[in-house]
């Protein structure tokens, strides 16, 4: 099982949610990847690349939380070079999508795995970080308004930015 919520969230919006969340619950931000065993912390989730076709600046989100003490699992995968956290066995919530290439904002999501796969039987995971998990879901949501219309929640830019005329995608 599992358990998610869809958002709409622009760079500036990212960057706040993280901070209140932060000030409301405790989190650790992770890169999914590193190149060694050891997990890599970092302060803002946002990821800044280059267009190809035309240069211009693409912004987007993939980082897992993880509350302190959390089991987190990784694995190295030798075609690519690097450890990657193994996100169905390890405590963490997937926070992911926004892509912004200042024409569409595109939907994200928080996703968190409520159980694992071990041999031939699923096994809940640990009654704390459920709960944990509980606790930043409802901080997330308090800091952002739902839409009816789109279905998910959505910051302040981002609804100004749509109100405005901006182009929204769901994948």
């Amino acid at each position: 099982m599992s358990r998610q919520f869809r958002f709409f969230l622009l760079p500036v919006d990212i960057e706040n949610f993280t901070r209140e969340l932060r000030d409301q619950v405790e989190i650790r931000v992770f890169q999914e990847k590193s190149a060694t065993r050891e997990i890599v912390a970092i302060e803002s989730p946002l990821k800044r690349f280059s267009n190809g076709k035309d240069g211009s600046e693409i912004v987007s989100v993939y980082c897992l939380l993880a509350p302190a003490g959390a089991t987190i699992n990784v694995n190295y995968y030798p075609t690519l070079g690097e450890w990657l956290i193994d996100e169905e066995k390890s405590e963490v919530i997937q926070f992911c999508g926004c892509r912004f290439d200042s024409e569409t904002l595109h939907i994200g999501r928080f996703y968190a795995m409520t159980d694992m796969l071990i041999g031939d039987t699923i096994w809940r995971k640990q009654d704390s970080f459920l709960k944990w998990v509980d606790c930043v879901y409802r901080a997330a949501k308090k800091s952002l308004k739902y839409s009816r219309e789109l279905q998910a929640y959505i910051g302040p830019a981002a609804e100004e930015w749509i109100r405005r005329g901006g182009n929204i995608s769901e994948i």
